[in-house]
């Protein structure tokens, strides 16, 4: 019975220093506990976000951006206007091809003639489209992947991506306040129950909005790569830089939200946890009031 007295004083101690501690102190130390347990990922995590901020490449010298501009322009002269007539040629020709169609792909022979040109239309651009961007490769390669203009395009890919992964998560998120509205009415839910659910509706939409977008820049961020004409050895060296930069960035903005909604649901349930000890409060003082006027 001692036994049991004692270990019921120490949980009800543990749960009263719980509550009065307050949740920021909580998440604290539960960030460094996992700091402590994983060093290799939290390691690896501060170096991608201070590549993120502050990694912004090497400046090229005058004359590699001379140089790289100067094959930029023999481009365009060699190849710019060609590759501008071969995609008109392109897209007239698949004006006349897709019309003539039949059903399932069905095709009689002025179709077929229509095929023949729109075959030779788009091999012909992709011989001249090919011969150009091997030419801005060219270009590239005179500043490498490193420099100022690697990294910049790597990072207005990573924001094209990430603002799609946002914008999808946002109208994700529209829909599901209306569908979770309308089940609230029919359910007679509070408005609380409801804030709660679309809370956790964002933060699903915006874990997989932004998980899309991380995936979406590495998927396409070794074409920039190879844009550079950077070799295997340096190619994949930026390729990992860059994506431990990118899913650090991701992961602090899903922290950063996570936290602002773990916030507002413990100041919500800490209000109205604290209203209803008040008017607990203020029954058992109604009640001693009714007990001594009736004495």
């Amino acid at each position: 019975i001692w036994f049991l007295f004692v270990m019921d004083r120490q949980v009800h101690s543990q749960r009263q220093n719980f509550d009065n501690q307050d949740v920021s102190v909580l998440l604290i130390n539960a960030g460094r506990n996992w700091v402590v347990n994983h060093p290799k990922i939290s390691i690896s995590y501060v170096i991608g976000i201070l590549l993120f901020i502050f990694g912004t490449g090497i400046k090229p010298t005058p004359q590699q951006v001379s140089m790289m501009e100067e094959i930029q322009d023999q481009a365009e002269r060699d190849y710019g206007i060609a590759l501008k007539q071969s995609l008109n040629r392109l897209q007239n020709a698949e004006g006349r091809y897709y019309p003539s169609r039949g059903w399932f792909g069905s095709c009689d022979a002025v179709c077929l003639r229509f095929k023949e040109e729109y075959d030779y239309a788009l091999a012909d651009y992709e011989i001249v489209k090919a011969k150009y961007e091997s030419k801005l490769v060219e270009a590239n390669t005179e500043v490498g992947v490193f420099s100022t203009y690697g990294v910049e395009k790597s990072r207005d890919l990573f924001w094209r991506m990430f603002a799609a992964g946002k914008g999808f998560a946002k109208q994700q998120t529209m829909w599901d306040a209306l569908f979770i509205g309308l089940g609230a009415m029919s359910r007679d839910e509070s408005i609380v129950e409801y804030g709660i659910r679309v809370l956790f509706s964002i933060l699903f939409n915006f874990t997989l909005g932004l998980f899309g977008a991380l995936v979406a820049f590495i998927w396409n961020l070794w074409a920039v790569v190879q844009s550079f004409g950077a070799g295997l050895l340096t190619g994949t060296f930026f390729f990992l830089l860059a994506t431990i930069a990118a899913a650090s960035f991701c992961i602090s903005w899903l922290l950063g939200l996570y936290a602002a909604v773990a916030g507002t649901v413990y100041v919500a349930a800490k209000s109205a946890a604290n209203a209803q000890i008040e008017q607990a409060r203020r029954r058992q003082e109604l009640r001693q009031d009714r007990h001594y006027r009736s004495d």
